[in-house]
């Protein structure tokens, strides 16, 4: 019989190679290793573009730093240039968009490290973003502010005279003095896409929207549709959903079918909108009948997405919004005193075939 010998487990905690702290890495060691001087390394590090350095020597630098860790001084440096190299983003956090969110959050992430930024998010209510009332989001030490669909808290942020100075690129259709924005051609892309489905399907589609979409006069989706609507003498028709999720909108469809029937096509007030619908369809009751409807959306599907039927969507172009708005914020960084920007971007429909049908 073989008797293992009595052993006793060794604590990490005594061996003190394990826990001796290594001290942190210097502009010198990665100069060194790079083969650049100090002031090189200091000019990379510090995403400073003013000064002419070739990419493959920039490369070798970051390679370096990445090798010993370096990480620069961010406290130090700010002190000294009066610039904290970190840009702020203003992010709604009660709307279930938050796959869209993550898309841009990693495009606009890509393009700050690029220009040497980090990137730090702010989240913001409904009420700050929406709302007559409350705060704007608490003022972090930042060069600039991104504000994604939140334009009620730039508005308010800007009436604190405190922050007046403090770039801002806003994301959204209101116009606002003293900020940049970019906007996207919701009205002309909704009126498209109406017309597109009155072409094909040969009918007006029944627009299925939020409540609070419906109620607002002046939304700009609303607006384009029955726009449309009124210039051809044509009645619009809607389906209200209780609140902005695939559940609501479902419940809605499901309701709206029971009493009316199945129209030819939906027009959805966003792609979540649209997955609800696209589940009422696909329930047991109405599947057998549906297979000519065609929906038409608004908002972030992929071309592989899975879909259950037809589908002609407004894709947001994230990629360019993200690219335009570092931009236009990294110029207003260099230059504040240049005039203020406007871009309206133009939406494009893509046309999606059905592939998967949607869990019930």
């Amino acid at each position: 019989m073989h008797i293992l010998p009595d052993t006793e487990e060794k604590n990490p905690l005594d061996d003190k190679s394990t826990h001796i702290r290594k001290k942190p890495a210097t502009l010198a060691e990665v100069a060194a290793i790079a083969g650049v001087s100090t002031q090189t390394v200091s000019y990379v590090v510090s995403g400073n573009t003013k000064v002419t350095i070739s990419q493959p020597t920039r490369e070798r630098v970051l390679a370096a730093a990445a090798q010993v860790g370096y990480q620069p001084n961010r406290l130090a440096r700010a002190m000294k240039s009066g610039k904290t190299m970190t840009i702020a983003l203003w992010l709604p956090i009660q709307r279930p968009a938050m796959a869209y969110y993550m898309k841009f959050i990693r495009f606009l992430q890509a393009r700050a490290s690029e220009g040497g930024y980090e990137l730090m998010l702010i989240p913001v209510t409904n009420e700050q973003a929406y709302g007559d009332g409350g705060l704007p989001p608490t003022h972090w030490p930042a060069d600039g502010i991104i504000a994604l669909d939140c334009s009620r808290a730039v508005r308010k942020y800007r009436e604190q005279t405190p922050f007046d100075q403090v770039p801002v690129v806003s994301i959204s259709i209101s116009e606002m003095p003293n900020v940049d924005r970019i906007s996207l051609d919701v009205l002309g892309g909704f009126e498209e896409l109406t017309k597109t489905a009155l072409a094909e399907q040969g009918e007006l589609p029944t627009f299925v929207t939020i409540r609070a979409g419906l109620k607002a006069s002046r939304e700009l989706r609303k607006v384009g549709y029955d726009s449309v609507a009124d210039l051809l003498g044509l009645t619009p028709r809607y389906i209200s959903c209780v609140g902005e999720s695939a559940r609501a909108a479902k419940v809605a469809t499901i309701r709206d079918v029971r009493t009316y029937g199945i129209q030819k096509s939906y027009l959805c007030w966003n792609d979540t909108v649209a997955w609800g619908v696209m589940r009422a369809l696909s329930s047991s009751e109405f599947s057998s009948d549906t297979a000519d409807v065609k929906i038409y959306s608004y908002g972030g599907y992929e071309p592989d997405a899975p879909i259950s039927h037809k589908m002609v969507v407004l894709p947001i172009p994230l990629e360019l919004i993200a690219k335009r708005a570092w931009h236009i914020l990294h110029e207003r960084i260099q230059n504040p005193n240049q005039p203020f920007t406007e871009e309206i971007l133009e939406l494009s429909p893509i046309e999606l075939e059905s592939h998967v049908t949607p869990r019930k």
